[in-house]
């Protein structure tokens, strides 16, 4: 399997293919979709004149939900979630937070039932998906780099 986004009508977009694909006619509008992401703090502080704050709550927000398993969305699928990268099958260095595809299992401790979110490995990664791991690790690092004398 590949990562995809969940489009609204529920349909899957594999972006890791379609970033490969050369003949794909939405090639571009894919890699628009990827900057804006990585940029979107800088845009709403752009159009709206008022720091990302309100929508970093809101992806906290939702990010506990998860965490919390209050979220029926997720309930057997995979979604994305910050976690430190500690023993990670994806290459990405340890003792950095990442974003990794997880799945929430159900774990059975001393006849009680518990939930734990655990990295989801079965997902394939390309060159392209590789390369845009490789760069938010290097940034990461520089980010972890400046900051280091506080820690």
């Amino acid at each position: 399997t590949n990562g995809y986004a969940l489009m609204a009508d529920n349909s899957k977009l594999f972006l890791s293919e379609t970033l490969e694909d050369e003949k794909d006619p939405l090639k571009n509008e894919y890699k628009h979709i990827l900057h804006t992401v990585q940029n979107r703090g800088a845009e709403i502080i752009k159009k709206m004149q008022v720091s990302s704050a309100l929508s970093a709550a809101e992806a906290i927000g939702q990010h506990l939900r998860d965490w919390i398993g209050d979220n029926s969305n997720h309930s057997e699928s995979a979604f994305s979630m910050g976690i430190l990268s500690n023993g990670n099958p994806y290459g990405v260095p340890d003792d950095l937070v990442f974003s990794f595809p997880v799945v929430r299992m159900k774990s059975t401790t001393n006849d009680e039932e518990n939930d734990m979110i655990m990295i989801d490995s079965s997902l394939t990664i390309n060159e392209s998906v590789r390369r845009l791991i490789n760069k938010t690790v290097e940034e990461l690092l520089d980010e972890k780099s400046q900051i280091s004398h506080l820690l």
